[in-house]
């Protein structure tokens, strides 16, 4: 089918941070009530700086105990250093397109994290922080915008939550066209059981009630 991009847009646009250890971002999918959730298809993120050659990944994972489960990996999406986009102003984005679309149930947690190649200390991403102004209005972040948690990790096994601050983001899902056509499904001719002769091992047992007897032409 064909698939058009919407996107949910959290705009976040205040403090910079390293990403030269991973960085993740908890959030939420909502649905509409007929739907159990969509297909997540990329990711725009922010940048201030990047490495001149090393590339950088993202990462989308489960949730378990409140924080992100990276050994369940749903998807990922990667640029290299010259598709990176950056700006001063947070309102370029670089756009991380996932590898396949990513099922994502609705009113479940989810969680993406972030990993330069290299843990390169090079790149800068657009973050807000509450009591911090907005690079971008002036005004200041009173509350955090979105469901979601941001974590730092040493390892990206052990996450560390920041409640007080949230990567920005955009989220784009697919939005399938409804069609019709026909599918016609037909059986292989596989023949499963040969045989020659047929001898009985024991030709003294009688058939008794509840037996299931199989008869073979020859």
């Amino acid at each position: 089918p064909d698939i058009q991009q919407v996107s949910f847009t959290d705009q976040r646009t205040t403090i910079r941070t390293w990403v030269c250890e991973p960085i993740a971002q908890s959030l939420m999918v909502y649905a509409p009530e007929e739907q159990s959730g969509v297909f997540a298809t990329k990711l725009d993120l922010f940048f201030k700086k990047k490495d001149p050659n090393l590339g950088i990944e993202v990462i989308m994972v489960g949730m378990n105990n409140g924080t992100p489960n990276t050994s369940e990996v749903l998807g990922k999406g990667r640029l290299e250093s010259a598709d990176v986009s950056i700006s001063d102003t947070a309102n370029t984005a670089s756009t991380f397109v996932f590898e396949n679309p990513i099922f994502l149930n609705a009113n479940k947690e989810y969680a993406f994290y972030i990993q330069a190649d290299g843990n390169s200390p090079e790149y800068q991403m657009w973050m807000s922080e509450i009591g911090y102004p907005d690079v971008t209005t002036g005004a200041q972040v009173y509350q955090n915008p979105y469901c979601g948690d941001a974590f730092r990790s040493s390892n990206a096994r052990t996450w560390t939550a920041m409640p007080k601050e949230d990567i920005k983001f955009n989220l784009y899902v697919a939005n399938f066209s409804t069609g019709s056509g026909t599918a016609y499904f037909e059986n292989e001719n596989d023949e499963y059981i040969t045989y020659n002769t047929l001898a009985l091992a024991n030709s003294q047992v009688d058939v008794a009630v509840g037996d299931e007897v199989y008869l073979i032409n020859s």
